[in-house]
């Protein structure tokens, strides 16, 4: 993790505890995530590059201060991402960029 994320989009390694198909549910645990939070995608396990043990250190630039940039977003841009916020519900201050 760190807090340096440009993206809401986070990955987590889980288990499958059960499949609902009648309801369309899938109920996972030793998910990495907060009460509401949508699961976009699930992958299979890939043991050489999820091992959840593999030790993982932090590198020298998370601890460094972040310099920001002003970003100049086109009208068209700017709309694509309103109504993609508004479809995933994310970013829920972007009307007042």
């Amino acid at each position: 993790r760190t807090p340096h994320r440009p993206s809401p989009v986070g990955l987590t390694l889980c288990r499958i505890v059960s499949i609902d198909r009648k309801k369309g549910e899938i109920l996972l645990s030793g998910i990495d995530l907060l009460d509401g939070t949508p699961v976009i995608d699930i992958k299979p396990y890939v043991p050489y590059s999820d091992a959840p043990n593999t030790k993982v250190g932090t590198p020298d630039w998370i601890t460094e201060p972040l310099a920001f940039s002003t970003v100049h977003w086109r009208a068209d841009a700017m709309g694509n991402l309103r109504k993609l916020a508004k479809r995933f519900r994310t970013f829920p201050n972007i009307n007042s960029a």
